[in-house]
């Protein structure tokens, strides 16, 4: 086969946008490619030119991929082939393997195999080239000693020949080999007898074993060591030479070094299992998204019938202040299932004007809960911090992920500080700090006295996916996140840490420069500052709860509300009525239709019509990004009344 960057490769795939993605991702390492779309016209192809390796789609018109494989197999030589199917089938892949496939990946939706299927088209390329190698080898074994001692000085693999006697040991060795061991020359590594060489002693015995129950082994892959003792994977094949008498009176092998295809096979065992954990968050995400939205359901009706409760309150203070502590506890309880749906999706940020000593103070309990009793937490937070433009939410995810990671790193106890402070950065900055830039900043320090890290690890701490814990304990995504959430908020970090004496993130957000502008007083807002004028609503939620309190609140103001537990009975009522409304207020996710559905319909009826959405969800099943792209109005869940008598108000009045 020729060198990696000649390597000519023929794609069958049907899916012609697929077949362009995987040429193009190919390219980038100097392949030359050929699609066809096929089975048939794979053949054909195959016919006009010759490939050194076929990537070939299972599921393909007028012939599957293995009838293709079949026909290409009763010709004389079979190129390397991978298989590329979107259907896991063990049957198909077992079959695959006995026509002579070399490897079998599954198309996923997040298309983790095109991250994988370089490494495993240079592997197989690696594999091709090596047995073409053993094969020459091989044959060069049975030729004549001198032309034998003339050839393998020649070869990059390793060959050696060694006695059988109870000592064993080198009588002749190339010098691949000698570099292999990482001796300065053959003489040097002849000192040494062949189990010397072995990492486990045991190994040596169950090789001789072997040669002397079948006179040869194939491809046998052991772990050897080094001159340095540094363990390597090597392949050997060994045949033994037999005297007059039958006994054997020395073996010759041939010896390849693979360590770097052992690496890449457990990065390939790797990848697979990190698609099959995305795929379990994936389903996680949708689990979460589901409960956060009944959740949120339920405690809007909570809010909104403790803030009716606390209109009939106001001449009980201590009733009143009960009632508060509902309303608080509930807002808390949302806080916690948007957290959840934060942990198992991305988010854009929607910045506001933050203090991040309120933020940090809001979340004390939660980040002593992930610490634990044994770990003590110290804040440290300057008086009369400036103020920040940043998404609260992204922050706290931020907190949460420098938090788990500090907790991880003090098993046995330690101390975790958190400390803000304001910032002025000169001009003058010193040309190695290139990510850092003048003017005014909040400091935000999260620091341990945990086991700290090296300068190694430090490096690549902020690589995606790569992880200092244990298979299993964690995909190395936390602190690539929190990098990114720190670009999207226009600031930088800098981490300090030393081994055994802990580690310090330290983060720079930009300080807020306020704009002067004319005061206005703020008022509270209740329902008699929302004058109705007898505007028609028709009112469209599935939960019956959350149905019942906005429809009581919205009478209440003076609204004419119809109400509606589902598309089909909002689309009747609305034409009964002949469209006579000045508002539609519909949950997006219903049984039947959902909220869009409906509203386009209600459309094709009355143009100029005035549609706010709700939801629970704030994932994809939310709709909001689609909602927003038609300038629909959104309210999320849960709402407080004012909230919902806000906004209707300003719908109605603009």
């Amino acid at each position: 086969m020729a060198g990696i960057h000649n390597i000519s490769i023929l794609i069958m795939e049907d899916d012609i946008s697929l077949a362009r993605l995987l040429k193009k991702t190919l390219k980038k390492d100097s392949y030359k490619i050929d699609t066809v779309s096929d089975g048939k016209q794979g053949l054909l192809a195959l016919k006009q030119k010759s490939y050194d390796m076929l990537l070939i789609d299972q599921e393909m018109p007028y012939m599957k991929g293995l009838d293709v494989i079949r026909n290409i197999s009763s010709g004389n030589s079979l190129p390397p082939i991978i298989m590329i199917t979107g259907k896991g089938n063990e049957n198909i892949a077992v079959e695959a393997m006995k026509l002579g496939v070399r490897d079998y990946i599954i198309k996923d939706k997040q298309g983790m195999f095109l991250k994988l299927l370089p490494s495993v088209i240079k592997t197989v390329i690696e594999q091709e080239n090596a047995r073409k190698q053993k094969r020459k080898m091989e044959e060069l074994l049975h030729k004549s000693e001198e032309q034998y001692r003339s050839l393998v000085e020649n070869l990059n693999i390793g060959i050696y020949r060694t006695s059988t006697e109870s000592r064993s040991r080198f009588i002749q060795v190339n010098k691949a080999i000698v570099e292999i061991f990482g001796y300065n020359s053959p003489d040097e590594l002849k000192k040494f007898p062949p189990e010397h060489f072995y990492y486990n002693p045991d190994d040596r015995k169950a090789f001789i074993s072997k040669i002397k129950k079948t006179g040869y082994v194939k491809n046998e892959e052991l772990l050897l060591k080094k001159k340095d003792g540094t363990p390597i994977w090597c392949a050997v094949t060994a045949r033994a030479h037999y005297n007059k008498s039958g006994n054997i009176e020395w073996i010759d092998g041939a010896l390849e070094d693979i360590s770097k295809r052992k690496q890449l096979e457990e990065m390939q065992k790797r990848v697979q299992k990190l698609l099959l954990r995305s795929a379990k968050m994936e389903a996680i995400g949708r689990l979460a998204g589901g409960v956060a939205h009944e959740f949120n359901n339920l405690l809007t009706g909570i809010i909104g019938f403790s803030e009716l409760l606390s209109l009939q309150a106001v001449d009980n203070p201590a009733i009143a202040q009960n009632i508060d502590k509902i309303k608080k506890l509930a807002r808390k309880a949302s806080r916690i299932a948007n957290q959840l749906l934060i942990f198992s999706q991305g988010k854009q940020a929607k910045k506001t004007l933050l203090n991040l000593n309120n933020l940090i103070k809001n979340n004390k309990e939660l980040i002593s809960h992930i610490i634990g009793e044994n770990i003590t937490l110290q804040l440290l937070l300057q008086p009369r911090l400036h103020k920040t433009v940043a998404d609260p939410e992204l922050i706290e995810q931020i907190l949460v992920n420098l938090t788990v990671n500090a907790a991880e790193a003090m098993p046995d106890g330690g101390t975790l500080t958190i400390s803000t402070k304001n910032v002025s950065i000169s001009e003058n900055i010193d040309d190695s700090q290139h990510h850092t830039r003048s003017g005014n900043f909040i400091l935000l320090s999260i620091s341990d006295t945990g086991l700290g890290m090296s300068q190694e690890v430090i490096h690549r701490i902020f690589e995606p996916f790569f992880t200092t814990k244990e298979v299993g304990k964690g995909m190395g995504l936390g602190l690539s996140a929190t990098y990114g959430i720190i670009k999207q908020h226009n600031g930088w970090l800098d981490v300090e840490s030393e081994q055994g004496k802990g580690t310090n993130f330290k983060i720079y957000f930009p300080s807020y420069t306020p704009v002067t502008k004319r005061h206005t007083r703020k008022t509270n807002i209740n329902k008699v500052s929302f004058p109705s004028s007898g505007k028609r609503i028709l009112l469209v939620e599935d939960e019956e709860l959350v149905r019942d309190i906005i429809a009581r609140t919205l009478t209440d103001s003076g609204y004419k509300v119809f109400a509606a537990s589902d598309a089909e009975s909002a689309i009747n009522i609305f034409l009964e009525q002949n469209g006579a409304f000045d508002l539609i207020f519909s949950d997006v996710v219903m049984p039947g239709k959902n909220g869009l559905e409906m509203a386009q319909e209600l459309l094709s009826h009355k143009k100029e019509l005035k549609i706010l959405f709700s939801s629970g969800y704030i994932d994809d099943r939310s709709r909001r990004k689609l909602i927003e792209e038609k300038g629909f109005n959104f309210l999320a869940k849960p709402y407080s009344i004012d909230d919902m008598l806000k906004t209707v108000k300003n719908i109605l009045t603009f």
